[in-house]
């Protein structure tokens, strides 16, 4: 009897875990993976849902190990280690805390929300993204190690946060609303089909902030972005004489320009 009741509690409890997350999985502290997938093909549903509160997936070195998520899956994490990640088919990684300590894919219309926690353990990893994925980044406490590389019409948007390095190439966009970007000692690379803009005012641009003449000058716009974030971007080429860098007043200051200039026609009638 006492065994039943063991074994009744234990389901129980992996129940209430499951209705609490609204997931139809969860990966907790102690649990160990080799490779795990988010996909209908493993559950058996479409569209699943995991959280991850604690636990490892894959092994270092073994690249083909790690998470994918697949068929419009979606993965939360608040916690535990991936080695490696595997995104594609409109899948949703959504990241709060935790570790994903190498190189992430991400494809196919495939969406990465940054909201905290650590992506990349170093400059070494590569955070890839390819034919019309997405990269959010809206975080305080987390840190990007990763080079995000955007490619194949793939899109960045940064709101807050640190990010290492920003690539785009193949019609890719980038958005930046605030954050500190750029800070390994090269420049931002944004080939000319690619498109950044940044949202924000009181922009200034040095384009001898950091190195020397026989090394290299780095370049340094600082400025104030949406919601009170700054913005500072290290390795930026000149927005002024780049036809695919654009400085966007953001709405707020945007509206005060035109009401400025509602009134000074408005003096001008009137004489």
């Amino acid at each position: 009897m006492k065994y039943y009741k063991a074994v009744i509690l234990i389901i129980s409890c992996f129940l209430q875990i499951r209705i609490v997350s609204g997931a139809d999985f969860v990966i907790q502290q102690g649990d160990n993976y080799e490779s795990f997938e988010v996909s209908q093909d493993w559950f058996g549903i479409p569209s699943p849902t995991v959280d991850m509160t604690g636990g490892s997936v894959g092994n270092y070195g073994y690249p083909d190990s790690g998470m994918y998520i697949k068929d419009f899956g979606t993965l939360n994490v608040f916690g535990g280690n991936t080695q490696y990640l595997h995104m594609s088919d409109s899948s949703t990684f959504n990241m709060y805390d935790g570790f994903v300590l190498n190189d992430v894919i991400a494809q196919g219309n495939s969406t990465i929300n940054m909201f905290g926690g650590y992506l990349g353990s170093s400059s070494m990893n590569a955070l890839y993204l390819s034919d019309h994925a997405s990269l959010n980044i809206d975080m305080i406490d987390g840190y990007i190690g990763a080079i995000p590389i955007a490619t194949n019409s793939s899109t960045v948007n940064i709101y807050k946060g640190n990010v290492h390095y920003l690539a785009l190439y193949d019609d890719s966009i980038a958005d930046i609303y605030g954050g500190d970007i750029g800070c390994l000692g090269g420049p931002i690379e944004i080939d000319p089909t690619a498109t950044l803009t940044i949202h924000g005012y009181n922009f200034v641009y040095n384009p001898h902030a950091y190195g020397q003449p026989s090394t290299g000058w780095l370049s340094e716009l600082t400025g104030d972005g949406l919601d009170g974030v700054s913005i500072t971007i290290i390795g930026l080429p000149d927005p002024y004489t780049s036809d695919n860098i654009h400085l966007v007043p953001e709405p707020g200051t945007l509206a005060l320009f035109t009401l400025s200039g509602f009134f000074t026609l408005r003096r001008r009638t009137k004489r």
